[in-house]
């Protein structure tokens, strides 16, 4: 793990990041897939509701990336205390 991705786990935190947020830690060319592959964090998803009157119906969800225990520990935080959803 470099410096960079040590920034992106502190900006997750105890209570996760929307993509957006990464971003603006990590700049647009970021690839957060390795600590994903690493298992330090993992991307919840959320429906938020049900469409069908959309051209393209379906669902809308939101999304962010919330720390695993091994990302918590990785940082040094309590790896009890991650909302990991």
């Amino acid at each position: 793990m470099n410096e960079l991705d040590r920034k992106v786990l502190q900006r997750i935190g105890h209570n996760g990041a929307e993509l957006a947020q990464i971003v603006e830690t990590a700049g647009g060319d970021y690839d957060i897939d390795s600590l994903i592959r690493s298992g330090f964090v993992h991307l919840h998803r959320e429906r938020l509701v049900e469409t069908s009157t959309s051209r393209l119906a379906g669902d809308v969800y939101t999304q962010w990336y919330v720390l695993t225990k091994p990302g918590a520990e990785a940082i040094g935080l309590d790896p009890d205390l991650v909302d990991s959803r």
